[in-house]
């Protein structure tokens, strides 16, 4: 070991200042590990190398270069940096090249490889093949170093915002709400100071720097729609229509209570029945608006143009008829004439939602300028009602496309603490993360959205990406398999069953690296799809089926006994069917008598379970061939009772439930269970 007070371990001390490139990657690296929640006493400040990362008994000793690393540099960088025993090195950097990406990239899949449940003779042969990429890329006697350390790509012109990413996931986890821009500003200084001093920060003086700059959350509220606050209420009705209620005859009132009552339920054809009807008697303004109001919810668009136009025609200010006019041209994709009509709305009055309408027309229309005009209007909306969710939700994503990033999240940051419930804000939220290849923290906001939208697209597809780049293939295809169940034409225009041998490429753009996966339709309920080195094999066609794992009871005239299981309910008997038939194609099963019970004398079926931190991954493997793959939807009391009980008893039985025949299919005394937690 060189001498602490030397060069080597303290020559940048001096160099630096203000939160630069090699700061910010200290911090990016002490807040991934935060989130990551493992556990860390502090974050060190060139007191060893360019930072550390100090563990019970285990410092991580950080080189930052500002550079693209080839294999030679990172050999170079590997032996020259001094470490002591249970010491292990991390690399960051602005760029690895190809050559050592995919080294890197086959580094890990290695180390997955070697923690799973594989069998020894697989190993073997993965080790083998390993060996002998390092062979060829001159690593062999530095493979251990190589191995155990860690390696970060943060690129320079980005990294700024990559930290803000992960001290806004953080805070989140903290549920601390700070002034971001004087934090992260006070944060700077405190890094800065430490340079100075080659002094450490803890995670209580972190803290301590957020209580400084913590702000009180603002107060959340749902904003009622347009058409619910322009809705005339019954008693307001009746000042138009007479001077009291004994003006009216009595079946007029329950017609407009009746009409009002209808609306309250989404009755809106019902409703409009009873307004229309009124209209044609009565003409006034407030009559016609409200049939325009109905039309629009019904999505009758020019119905409701022409409503607005008739009471236009009986007073042109009508300022609630000149929006409704513009969003209704909108709908009808008139784009530019519901701009002009917009335009002159606000003329009459600025309002929040006058600016919102035209923000979101020019955000969907194709001018050279139509972005950067949907930004101005959506900040002109915020200024004048800055608790109005469609505002910031599509801010965000205008922010997004032009690469803008940290307003990206502070306006989807902003959604959520209107609605935390607004499943568009995390799905886009997941993006981002997911483009900036934080994948568990992706992972984490798709899986909110599908609680609040199960299908909703982006997070399915957002999913499917994430655990394919992780290497975690079986989640990969069960997402993939929900995409195109769910929204197949958004990559086969012609749907699958018309599209058996077409491919679509797909090319999906992240911060760090461009993504490429080659989609085919082997036939109307099969897909294959090639994507991160890998090939995923993607059945269709399965709906409202779900795989357990838990406990049945078992009795006869001994007693009752609680005994292990993993299964699967399916609700077609056509899948059902298919399933078993498959499964005694490709294994040998000795039925006992004529129940629907069989065992496997030859131990060819496998069973892997591993924990994850929400659910637990199940995959059943006929003859080595992984047939039954799925995730539960939680991890329940169930998955203990299997753990439990197969302790107990050293195997267990997989049952197979037709849910529209009542058919069974179970397989007995399965001890080949593999149990892993990644959690």
């Amino acid at each position: 070991m060189p001498s602490y007070f030397g060069p080597k371990l303290m020559g940048g001390s001096h160099n630096s200042a203000g939160l630069s490139y090699q700061d910010t990657c200290a911090l990016y690296n002490y807040f991934g590990y935060l989130n990551r929640e493992e556990p860390l006493l502090s974050l060190g400040i060139e007191m060893i190398n360019d930072f550390s990362l100090h563990k019970v008994g285990h410092t991580i000793t950080a080189q930052v270069k500002k550079q693209s690393l080839s294999i030679n540099d990172l050999l170079k960088i590997l032996k020259k940096t001094p470490l002591k025993r249970n010491d292990t090195i991390m690399v960051v950097c602005s760029h690895f090249d190809d050559e050592l990406g995919q080294l890197i990239k086959k580094r890990d899949r290695f180390r997955y490889a070697m923690n799973s449940d594989l069998d020894l003779e697989w190993k073997e042969s993965i080790i083998s093949d390993f060996e002998a990429e390092l062979t060829k890329k001159g690593i062999t006697l530095m493979k251990d170093l190589f191995l155990q350390s860690e390696y970060v790509e943060l690129p320079e012109n980005l990294a700024y915002m990559a930290l803000y990413f992960v001290i806004t996931k953080w805070l989140e986890k903290e549920k601390s709400t700070v002034d971001m821009s004087c934090f992260m500003n006070s944060l700077s200084i405190h890094i800065q100071r430490l340079r100075n001093t080659s002094g450490s920060l803890s995670l209580s003086q972190l803290k301590e720097l957020v209580q400084e700059h913590s702000i009180e959350a603002s107060v959340t509220q749902i904003i009622k729609t347009a058409y619910e606050a322009q809705f005339i209420r019954p008693t307001e009705l009746m000042s138009v229509l007479g001077e009291t209620k004994d003006d009216i005859l009595k079946i007029l009132e329950k017609k407009i209570q009746e009409a009002q009552s209808h609306f309250d339920n989404k009755e809106y054809k019902e409703s409009l029945e009873i307004y229309s009807s009124l209209e044609k008697i009565y003409k006034k303004i407030e009559l016609k608006f409200q049939c325009a109001v109905l039309h629009e919810l019904l999505n009758n668009y020019d119905d409701a143009l022409m409503y607005c136009d008739e009471i236009l025609n009986m007073d042109a200010f009508h300022y609630d008829a000149n929006l409704l006019r513009g969003s209704s041209l909108g709908a009808l994709h008139r784009l530019d004439e519901a701009i002009e009509q917009f335009k002159h709305t606000l003329s009459l009055k600025a309002t929040a939602l006058a600016h919102y309408n035209l923000g979101y027309t020019y955000f969907i229309s194709e001018h050279s300028d139509s972005r950067q005009k949907a930004i101005d209007h959506f900040k002109a909306c915020l200024e004048m009602d800055e608790m109005f969710e469609g505002a910031h939700l599509n801010l965000s994503i205008a922010y997004y496309q032009i690469g803008a990033y940290m307003e990206s999240i502070k306006h989807i940051n902003q959604v959520l603490g209107i609605n935390p419930e607004s499943y568009k804000a995390l799905s886009h939220k997941g993006e981002i993360y997911r483009f900036f290849g934080l994948y568990d923290d992706a992972i984490d906001y798709f899986e909110q959205c599908l609680t609040y939208h199960a299908e909703n697209r982006q997070a399915l597809y957002g999913l499917a990406l994430c655990f394919a780049e992780k290497g975690f293939l079986s989640e990969a295809v069960i997402y993939f398999k929900q995409l195109f169940e769910n929204h197949s034409d958004i990559i086969f225009k012609n749907s699958v069953a018309n599209s058996i041998g077409k491919k679509a490429l797909l090319v999906d753009l992240g911060w760090k690296r461009t993504v490429y996966g080659l989609f085919k339709v082997v036939k109307e309920d099969l897909i294959h799809i090639e994507i991160s080195g890998v090939e995923l094999i993607v059945p269709l066609g399965i709906e409202k089926d779900y795989i357990f794992i838990g406990c049945v009871q078992l009795s006869d005239e001994t007693g009752t006994i609680m005994y292990p299981a993993v299964g699967k309910f399916m609700e077609k008997n056509e899948d059902f069917q298919t399933l078993i038939d498959h499964i005694q194609d490709t294994t040998q099963l000795t039925q006992y008598f004529d129940k629907p019970l069989f065992l496997d004398f030859n131990h060819s079926i496998e069973i892997n379970i591993e924990e994850r931190e929400k659910y637990v991954l199940i995959e059943m493997l006929f003859s080595d061939q992984p047939i039954v793959i799925g995730i539960t939807d939680q991890k329940a009391e169930g998955f203990q009772a299997f753990k439990d009980y197969f302790e107990l008893y050293g195997q267990c039985r997989i049952h197979f439930q037709c849910v529209e025949s009542s058919q069974l299919f179970v397989i007995d005394g399965i001890s080949k269970v593999n149990l892993k937690s990644l959690f």
